[in-house]
């Protein structure tokens, strides 16, 4: 869907089915449907209800007054049990007033329209003063609200200086948005030689242990525990809806969100434990990881390792993260959001076998995409900006009298939302080659 593949979430919703009702798996499906701002609450609940109902007995929204998102009892120790409520945390209303990875994903995507490279660009959003104190107080970003970047940024000028860097690739240039309003400072910076570096401005520091969205959202999920009708052990589970404070390491002595989840558990002692869920992901965006982490209340120490195992156990069945939840809320903004990740682009090639993505080959059949943006997008076609020339393989397999043989389908490794199309080539053949005299 976002943060997870398509094909990972529709298997964990039928094997949802063994557990839940029709009508709490249609309400999944229409949100995960809606791809609006509670998708990704939807994509989580998904994923963690099928973890946990794996480890042990899963009930969903049991009817304890104020209904609990789940209801666990371990397989392994019927007397380890626990409600929990699930909440995804997000910095929505910090990203839609000063949206940095809105914007940038906006400019890469007319970079590649205009059929240049992304690292060839760069992106500098001011920022106002800032104490130099510490704690440090949070800059605050000189950057339009999402809602005016086509206005403010993404305008005439950006599209006339656009058009100067591909009639002009060998020259630098700059585009620079101020004076607007004094809020706003944003440079866009052209250099062939691809030596600039887009750097993000340090967003919404955590300075507070009680003043942020995470601990807002505990407090909110404990008073609501508060209020079902059990005796047993309560818990939080946290997960990473696109949280700059649940991906903050600590600096010096500023607080983080271990410091916050502790202060928590101290100041709510009803409540067992803290799971946490965050995607980590590279500077390149090229790997990520999900990370849990579990934080003990007062309730949680007499149990240990019992309770401990049956977390555990869920966690060996989390699925691999296919994009930050970040990446994931642009996704859902744009227009293919019920298309998972392509291979589109890639391709690979041995002497005989070309190696490219199923979906993309498809779309081009289709007349989805055009040939042109499919061959820019594989680098059949030479860009503006590079000096080496351009290889079709295709071409150059035909050119060369030879067709196609064979064709294989491979699966998407750990159930990716593409395949790859094997296209396997043979010998020359007459019909696209010239004559030849047979080996006596």
């Amino acid at each position: 869907m976002a943060i997870f593949s398509r094909r990972t979430l529709q298997r964990l919703i039928n094997e949802n089915a063994s557990f839940l009702t029709a009508k709490q798996l249609k309400k999944h499906v229409d949100s995960l449907n809606s791809a609006d701002e509670h998708s990704l609450g939807a994509e989580w609940e998904v994923v963690l209800l099928n973890c946990f109902s794996k480890a042990g007995t899963v009930t969903h929204e049991p009817k304890l007054g104020k209904r609990p998102d789940l209801h666990f009892v371990s397989n392994a120790n019927k007397s380890i049990e626990f409600i929990a409520d699930i909440a995804t945390v997000s910095d929505r209303g910090f990203d839609d007033r000063y949206p940095f990875q809105v914007l940038f994903g906006r400019l890469s995507e007319f970079v590649y329209k205009a059929g240049l490279k992304n690292r060839t660009f760069s992106l500098r959003v001011g920022t106002e003063a800032e104490k130099k104190v510490w704690p440090r107080s949070n800059p605050r970003l000189k950057i339009p609200h999402r809602s005016r970047l086509d206005h403010d940024v993404f305008n005439a000028n950006f599209f006339s200086f656009l058009d100067a860097v591909v009639s002009s690739p060998d020259e630098p240039r700059e585009y620079h948005v101020v004076g607007i309003t004094p809020s706003i400072d944003v440079q866009i910076a052209y250099d062939p030689s691809g030596r600039r570096r887009t750097s993000a401005p340090f967003p919404d520091e955590l300075t507070s242990l009680v003043r942020n969205t995470v601990y807002s959202r505990l407090e909110d999920k404990a008073r609501q525990l508060s209020g079902a009708n059990y005796d047993g052990l309560r818990a939080i589970i946290v997960c990473d809806g696109g949280c700059n404070h649940l991906n903050t390491k600590q600096y010096f002595h500023e607080p983080d969100i271990d410091d916050v989840v502790r202060y928590f558990l101290q100041e709510h002692p009803g409540i067992s434990f803290v799971l946490t869920f965050v995607v980590e992901e590279t500077l390149d965006r090229s790997e990520r990881k999900l990370v849990a982490t579990l934080y003990r209340g007062t309730a949680f120490a007499p149990l240990g390792c019992e309770l401990t195992a049956p977390i555990e156990q869920m966690g060996q069945f989390l699925p691999e993260p296919e994009r930050s939840p970040v990446s994931a809320k642009d996704l859902l903004e744009g227009p293919n959001t019920n298309e998972g990740e392509s291979f589109g682009g890639g391709y690979g090639m041995s002497q005989d076998e070309i190696k490219i993505s199923a979906r993309g080959l498809l779309e081009l059949l289709s007349g989805r995409i055009t040939q042109e943006r499919f061959f820019k997008s594989h680098a059949f076609v030479q860009f503006p900006t590079e000096t080496q020339l351009a290889w079709n393989p295709f071409e150059s397999q035909l050119s060369q009298g030879s067709l196609i043989t064979e064709v294989r389908v491979e699966s998407g490794e750990e159930e990716k939302d593409d395949d790859w199309l094997t296209i396997k080539f043979g010998v020359p053949d007459p019909a696209v080659s010239p004559f030849k005299v047979p080996p006596q």
